[in-house]
């Protein structure tokens, strides 16, 4: 499905499967995929839903290592920083933000041991926010 136009691309939806699957004594299983099967909305990955017993195509081999590449855009992923708070009572303390990153630095006394300690933090977060916007690449 075209996520723009929600008008069939004419070409079939690849799934990945997410976890091993075990199939119970008369080969019924249920396979975890990613994307979800979405038949409707705002989300939709297919134009159909899959008929009970239809024929999955497997691609590659079982026992054979594949190179695996991944093309996204842009906005498909996102890494988030935090900008720590700076402590009082400490030798010297500074926080930078260099395009979008914020990192804090801070040197204090250690009366105990009779060293300057030195932190350097960064407080980050990453997420997919359009997983959608990505492909993964395999030969």
């Amino acid at each position: 499905m075209n996520p723009k136009s929600r008008q069939s691309t004419g070409s079939l939806q690849n799934f990945v499967v997410t976890a091993n699957v075990n199939s119970d004594g008369s080969g019924n299983a249920t396979i975890p995929i990613f994307p979800a099967i979405t038949i409707t909305g705002a989300y939709q990955t297919v134009t159909g839903s899959p008929a009970n017993g239809a024929a999955i195509t497997v691609k590659g081999s079982a026992s054979t290592s594949y190179a695996q590449n991944i093309g996204f855009v842009k906005d498909a992923f996102g890494l988030v920083t935090v900008p720590l708070e700076l402590p009082e009572g400490v030798d010297f303390k500074a926080r930078q933000e260099y395009k979008g990153i914020s990192m804090t630095i801070i040197r204090a006394f250690d009366i105990q041991n009779y060293v300057f300690p030195t932190r350097i933090d960064i407080l980050y977060g990453s997420t997919a926010f359009y997983p959608e916007l990505a492909v993964r690449l395999s030969n």
